[in-house]
C-alpha cells in the first residue's frame, strides 16, 4: 500500500467482547441492584397507594375512619417485600399468607359458627345483682350463641410489579453491567 494506512488492532475489541460476554453468564449483581431498586418503587406505592401502572388503590373504609393508609396497619406486608436475585432472572414477592389476596382481590369466606360465652352475677359490692361477661374458670353459667356464615369481599390493591418504566429500569441497569460491569 503506498500513501496511508490504518490498522485496527482486535485484541483491544476481543478483550471488552470477552468482558461482555464473561458478565453476561451471571447477571447476579445487576438483578440484585434491580431488585433494591424494585424494593424501593414498592414502598413507593404502599406511601402513594398505587398500583405498579399509577392507578390509585380502592380506598378501605377502616383505614379511612382510623386516619391511616390502606394496608398499612401494622406495616408488615410493607416490610415483608424482598426479592431473590438469579443469575438471569429477580423474584420479587412476599412471605407474608395475606400478601396474595391484597395483591389479587377475593373473597375471604367465614363459616357459620357457635360461640360459648360465659357470664357471672355479682351477689355483692358495687355491681351487686350485674350479670357480666365473666372467663370461662370465674364464670357461674354460660350458653352458646349461633354466629351466621358471612363474606368478606377484598378489591385488589397491587403493590408488586413492574411497570413500562420499571422494566425500562431493568435493561438499562443490566445493559450497565454488561457494557461496563457497574450494577
Amino acid at each position: 500500500m503506498a500513501g496511508f494506512s490504518i490498522r485496527l488492532d482486535n485484541a483491544v475489541m476481543k478483550q471488552q467482547l470477552q468482558g461482555i460476554y464473561n458478565r453476561g453468564q451471571d447477571l447476579t449483581p445487576a438483578m440484585k441492584s434491580f431488585g433494591e431498586y424494585m424494593r424501593g418503587k414498592t414502598e413507593e406505592r404502599f406511601s402513594s397507594e398505587r398500583d405498579p401502572d399509577g392507578n390509585p388503590w380502592k380506598p378501605s373504609k377502616t383505614a379511612r375512619k382510623e386516619g391511616r393508609k390502606v394496608l398499612t396497619k401494622t406495616h408488615r406486608l410493607r416490610r415483608s417485600v424482598t426479592y431473590v436475585a438469579g443469575r438471569s432472572s429477580l423474584a420479587l414477592g412476599t412471605g407474608v399468607v395475606y400478601g396474595r389476596i391484597h395483591q389479587l382481590g377475593g373473597t375471604v369466606r367465614h363459616p357459620a359458627r357457635t360461640r360459648r360465652m360465659n357470664f357471672r352475677t355479682y351477689k355483692s359490692g358495687r355491681l351487686k345483682g350485674r350479670t357480666v361477661f365473666a372467663k370461662e374458670s370465674r364464670a357461674q353459667f354460660g350458653m352458646s350463641a349461633q354466629g351466621r356464615a358471612y363474606d368478606i369481599v377484598i378489591p385488589a390493591r397491587p403493590y408488586l410489579g413492574f411497570s413500562a418504566a420499571d422494566v425500562a429500569e431493568a435493561v438499562a441497569t443490566v445493559k450497565a453491567y454488561l457494557l461496563e460491569g457497574r450494577s
